[in-house]
């Protein structure tokens, strides 16, 4: 039988304990009894360990499953959301004359453009979406963050920050790193309707070994900066806190939220090679613990970006649209012609390499898609090249992974866009594209 006991410091004492009659009065009764006890606290600690490592796999399992099923959707969804946006955009132009309807396409322009952050979301949880990283103060991002928090959350919650890292330089992208921060305080915003305290702190921790009893998950050794993100809200139960980074998991309303905040939290801290946990209770409120590795580059001096200026036209040739989604293509055709270019169209790669080999004289640049069924974009733009090794092409996806985007640019693609885009945008990567032929 094991049992345990708590001594006056706290801590809890296990034993492994097993007893022996050794001899009977005349009635039956046990008369010499001898008893062993084993302490097995620390038999008992391992035990627990292997089965919170054994939980975390599980759920690290599950979210890369979830992760893949939203990548999926992301990917639909973007292609859809891409036609919608563009043929707003063409009805817009077209309406010069009309205030009323070029308000109500501004507004379907908006729309999508809103319905694309939420896309972004889902493809940061499925860790697909690439991060352009470059070094951050994460201090000044904490401080940043805050400034606006305090016209954000009401009065009746305070905010306050100890931020007593020395090394707080990391590596990553500043938008995704805010946008952690910010969901981060929105969720402790919605755990505290009767005001409270939002704390952020930062320090400096040295992991020396992947597998510690100080941590609930496995973090590969090395220097980090550990940030604690606390409130004093209502707090989370067990099986609130063990579902709350999976997509659509929210205790919360239809009107209150998607569900995916948290999930995207996850999704970008994961993507900078950092960790994630959270502790709660129910009325003792709430700490996530993130982990960022240290970087030794400090940031660059932001320069002043200069103005764009798109030419009236960016070549004689054609541009060969190969996607094999139909209303993709007749919203690229429509918005191509629209600036003065001349199109030729495919539904699939193989299609495609047919039709850049008949006219590929007369081809200027290539619009590919990346996911296609039966022959994916890496294939077609590998076969592109075999034809003609100068062939410029300009990447078009809704969804690609970051095995498929490195392939691609190492290929010599010329520049990519993500669907859904502005017409604006079509036009700047298509001249990058063109620019050294």
């Amino acid at each position: 039988m094991n049992s345990g006991y708590r001594e006056k410091n706290g801590a809890v004492k296990w034993f492994r304990c097993s007893t022996q009659v050794l001899e009977r009065d005349e009635n039956g009764n046990p008369a010499l009894v001898i008893g062993v006890s084993i302490d097995i606290t620390r038999e008992h600690e391992m035990l627990d360990t292997i089965k919170k490592q054994e939980e975390n796999l599980a759920q690290s399992r599950k979210l890369r499953a979830m992760g893949q099923l939203t990548g999926g959707i992301a990917h639909d969804f973007n292609n859809m959301l891409a036609t919608i946006l563009g043929f707003a955009e063409l009805l817009s132009e077209e309406l010069q004359d009309d205030k009323e309807l070029r308000y109500y396409c501004k507004n379907i322009i908006d729309t999508c453009e809103r319905a694309a952050s939420v896309t972004n979301q889902l493809m940061t949880f499925s860790r697909k979406q690439k991060n352009q990283s470059t070094a951050i103060d994460i201090h000044d991002l904490i401080l940043n963050s805050m400034a606006l928090l305090r016209h954000a959350l009401p009065k009746s919650i305070s905010i306050k920050k100890n931020l007593s890292a020395r090394e707080h330089y990391i590596m990553g992208e500043f938008a995704q790193l805010q946008n952690v921060l910010l969901n981060l305080a929105f969720n402790a915003k919605d755990a505290m309707p009767d005001g409270g305290e939002f704390e952020v702190s930062t320090e400096n921790i040295t992991v020396r070994k992947k597998k510690s009893k100080d941590y609930p998950l496995e973090i590969e050794p090395g220097n980090y900066i550990l940030i604690k993100v606390r409130d004093t809200g209502v707090g989370m139960n067990e099986e609130v806190l063990s579902k709350i980074f999976e997509p659509f998991s929210t205790t919360k309303t239809a009107s209150e939220g998607t569900g995916l905040g948290l999930p995207s939290v996850y999704g970008t801290v994961f993507s900078h090679n950092g960790y994630i946990y959270a502790d709660s209770s129910p009325g003792k409120g709430s700490i996530f613990y993130l982990f960022f590795p240290v970087s030794p580059l400090k940031p660059k001096e932001s320069a002043v970006k200069e103005r764009t200026i798109y030419p009236p036209t960016l070549g004689d040739g054609y541009i060969l649209i190969i996607d094999d989604e139909e209303p993709i293509r007749r919203m690229l055709s429509k918005s191509l012609t629209y600036i003065g270019l001349k199109v030729l169209e495919a539904a699939s790669g193989k299609e495609g390499l047919e039709v850049y080999k008949k006219h590929y004289k007369d081809i200027i640049a290539v619009i590919l898609d990346v996911i296609m069924p039966e022959m994916d974009g890496v294939q077609t733009f590998r076969e592109l090249k075999k034809f003609d090794p100068d062939v410029a092409v300009l990447i078009s996806s809704g969804f690609a992974n970051e095995k498929q985007t490195d392939a691609l640019k190492k290929m010599g693609a010329k520049a990519s866009l993500r669907k859904p885009y502005r017409q604006s945008d079509l036009i700047k990567a298509l001249k990058k594209t063109l620019k050294d032929r």
